[in-house]
């Protein structure tokens, strides 16, 4: 992973179309140009799906003013079916389902979502593409973006994690593209990629929140030394929701 930002970005080709002839691989290529201009405090919340949203109410974080003059507004950043409740900034999808999803719900024409290039080939003006897509899971990808987008602290709610497969605790589980309750989960994959993009962006204070200040830290974040946790309440005074 490399330590790159939206300023600097003008766009990509992405693969439309991919044939085979006589043992070769053709490729047909689109450039897409950079479609999101922002300004912002260099705050930013990234909310992953961990049944820990559950545990104190997030909604006044999306209207957050930001204390005087909006000084420490706050942009939202959204994984995947968050969208079913919440309207983020930015909704980051890595599901092909909840793509559709999207797409029929009408969401995705009032909102911006950023999400695989098949998917903005296949649905043409609906979605923004992820950068420099590396096809990770919803929680790390979104937590690159707002360090792409140049973000200097990063709150984490609802980033629970599992340091042993049990039984899912998503949020949304059992629901429209999502897994059983009942259905073991590994989080290494995650724990190991958004730990990437902490040591990557080690510029960037990673703050992650949750309802009680004890709450266990996953073990392969515990020597990450830009990230420190942080209770709700802390939380809502530190950045004057």
């Amino acid at each position: 992973m490399q330590r790159l930002y939206r300023k600097e970005y003008t766009g990509e080709f992405v693969v439309t179309k991919r044939t085979y002839e006589n043992n070769l691989i053709k490729e047909d290529r689109e450039w897409v140009p950079n479609s999101i201009t922002n300004a912002h405090t260099g705050h930013a919340v990234v909310f992953g799906n961990g049944q820990s949203i559950r545990d104190f109410d997030i909604t006044p974080i999306f209207t957050h003013i930001g204390g005087l003059r909006g000084h420490r507004r706050v942009e939202t950043y959204g994984c995947n079916a968050l969208h079913r409740d919440h309207s983020p900034d930015f909704l980051v999808i890595t599901n092909r389902g909840i793509a559709d999803e999207v797409i029929e719900s009408g969401y995705a024409d009032k909102n911006v979502v950023l999400t695989h290039a098949d998917s903005i080939t296949e649905y043409p003006g609906k979605f923004h593409l992820i950068p420099h897509d590396e096809f990770k899971d919803a929680g790390s990808t979104a937590m690159r973006l707002a360090c792409f987008d140049g973000h200097k602290i990063v709150y984490l709610i609802g980033f629970d994690g599992q340091n042993l497969p049990h039984e899912n605790n998503n949020a949304y589980v059992g629901t429209n593209c999502y897994f059983a309750k009942h259905e073991l989960q590994d989080d290494t994959a995650w724990f190991n990629n958004s730990l990437e993009v902490m040591n990557t962006y080690s510029d960037v204070q990673f703050v992650r929140v949750t309802y009680r200040p004890d709450y266990p830290m996953p073990e392969q974040w515990k020597y990450a030394r830009n990230l420190r946790s942080l209770s709700y309440r802390d939380f809502v005074l530190e950045a004057d929701i």
